[in-house]
């Protein structure tokens, strides 16, 4: 294959920037860069988890006031039952005494009493209920936080990886407060199982029945009530600490997160989204879309597989338009995002830059001893109105350094889509945004940097992070689409790429014959016969 040409225009366009030193940048990180997608979701999950942990804890709460109801119920209930003895017991001695008008009395107390047992009873059960039913939902959900977490496997990030051991703790942080050894999961399922028993318990007891001809009978109900209600389990699990007021600025961090990552980063990092291309274009019939060619019944990829990547790489960036080019289509990203809309591929190369910086950031966080003791006062504070309980001080600490990561990530970002430089790794004087900063939702005011990588550096990370087949491809897709605007009916697909030639010389014999030529007549004449093959490729 003859491509040197084409690599010789590419190492020409390699002299003008420093390619060497982003790919040794990249290379030293290439573990992390390789699964920048995987840690980043990773993160996503365990900040996904621990919010669901804080409300898991207000779900406590919620089980602790109907422990507190049905405890109140049950009282009411044992109060009422001991009245309907004493009434019972009144009624016997005025019958005994011939005094009807005061059995009458009784008699119509005793119905009130009956008829108030009942219900209590009936809200008991469903008090009951209620606790086993929230019971169940905490023990079930503690179960699906704890085996997401497990099953999301840190292998595929690097065991050895500062990053990786701290996710991982940060993992086992998370367990430890939804698992069998925690206190508060251990007292909940204690609490469903004493619940259950007692619903078994009270529910299978008849109604009461009056006949005044036989008040032994009503006795004989009131003892198998006793009876059940002696043994009535008490429902007491830990208390959560109660709500105390705080400052709103602890949860706009939080909050913001989560706005921004449910309405995309793009129009946070873009100043001016009417200077957006909406250039759209059709996928029918482009490269991409016709992989394949048949050779000798059989289907092969048609590319050639000794392409270098690295070269691959640095002609898409010299030779394909981008979003800072002022040409305004965005060909660069749709080598990144592969959608038909320049809009749809310069959110996903947002978005894509915005996961780089965000395990980036996490994993300088995660290094710096003040900014961590700064977010574990601040935790210290957020967890005062969530209820969580001093045991989770860490995991929410975790959860505002990844907020935080997030914030100085879509700071970056804009940075990037501004024209600035933001360098690959961070350090204590690169650092933007502060805590009290990303609070308040200052996450966008970009200064001016002039180290780093700019938005074309990080372009040739991306690049690296895709494969080199769907590169290719899609670079075909943006030839052929560049090349249609002149000439409508070119497609890639009828260029030629491959020669081949078979030529047959035939000569009169002009000198003696020799035994390794070989000798033909041919109307009369000797002649000689030479046959050639040659072929050429790009």
């Amino acid at each position: 294959m003859n491509t040197k040409p084409v690599e010789d225009q590419i190492v020409q366009a390699m002299k003008r920037v420093e390619v060497e030193k982003i790919i040794k940048e990249i290379l030293s990180n290439v573990d992390m860069v390789k699964n920048f997608d995987k840690i980043s979701s990773y993160m996503d999950k365990l900040m996904e988890k621990s919010g669901e942990i804080i409300k898991l804890y207000q779900t406590i709460s919620s089980i602790n006031e109907k422990c507190q109801s049905a405890k109140q119920t049950y009282n009411l209930l044992r109060d009422q039952l001991n009245l309907l003895r004493n009434n019972l017991s009144e009624y016997k001695n005025a019958i005994q005494n011939g005094d009807t008008i005061l059995a009458d009395v009784y008699k119509k107390q005793i119905q009130t009493s009956i008829d108030t047992v009942t219900k209590k009873k009936t809200e008991l059960i469903k008090n009951l209920q209620l606790i086993n039913s929230s019971s169940k939902t905490y023990i079930q959900k503690s179960d699906q936080i704890r085996n997401s977490i497990t099953n999301e496997s840190t292998k595929e990030i690097g065991d050895d990886s500062k990053l990786a051991q701290n996710l991982k703790e940060e993992a086992s942080g998370i367990e430890s407060l939804v698992g069998e050894k925690n206190e508060h999961f251990k007292q909940v399922k204690l609490v469903e199982n004493q619940s259950q028993v007692n619903i078994d318990r009270i529910g299978h007891l008849n109604s009461f029945s009056f006949e005044e001809e036989l008040p032994q009978k009503l006795e004989e109900q009131l003892i198998n009530w006793e009876d059940a209600l002696r043994d009535y389990k008490s429902l007491e699990i830990p208390k959560v600490e109660e709500s105390r007021n705080t400052s709103a600025k602890e949860f706009k961090l939080l909050d913001t997160v989560k706005q921004v990552m449910n309405d995309g980063v793009l129009g946070m990092v873009v100043e001016d989204m009417n200077a957006v291309s909406n250039r759209t274009f059709s996928l029918e019939g482009l490269p991409s879309k016709e992989k394949y060619i048949s050779t000798n019944d059989e289907k092969v990829l048609a590319i050639d597989k000794t392409t270098n990547s690295i070269l691959l790489n640095e002609y898409l960036l010299e030779y394909l338009s981008n979003y800072k080019d002022k040409n305004n289509t965005y060909e660069l990203e749709y080598i990144i995002g592969g959608k038909p809309s320049d809009k749809e591929n310069l959110s996903i190369v947002a978005e894509k830059l915005l996961l780089v910086r965000q395990v980036m950031n996490y994993t300088y966080l995660i290094s710096d001893t003040e900014k961590r003791e700064m977010a574990n006062q601040m935790a210290m504070a957020v967890l005062g109105v969530t209820t969580i309980g001093v045991a989770a001080v860490p995991i929410v600490s975790t959860l505002i350094l990844m907020a935080w990561a997030y914030a100085e990530s879509v700071n970056d970002v804009k940075a990037l889509f501004s024209g600035e430089k933001v360098p690959f790794i961070k350090t204590k004087s690169n650092w933007k945004l502060s805590l009290e900063g990303a609070a308040k939702g200052e996450w966008t005011k970009v200064k001016k940097n002039d180290k780093g990588f700019d938005y074309l550096e990080y372009m040739r990370i991306l690049l690296f992070l895709r494969s080199r087949d769907s590169k290719i491809y899609r670079g075909l897709d943006m030839i052929q689409l560049h090349v249609c605007e002149k000439a409508p009916e070119f497609r890639i697909a009828n260029c030629l790429y491959q020669l081949e030639a078979d030529a047959v010389i035939q000569a009169k014999s002009m000198f003696l014959s020799f035994p390794f030529l070989k000798n033909f007549k041919s109307n009369g004449f000797s002649e000689y016969i030479f046959e050639e093959k040659i072929a050429y490729q790009y």
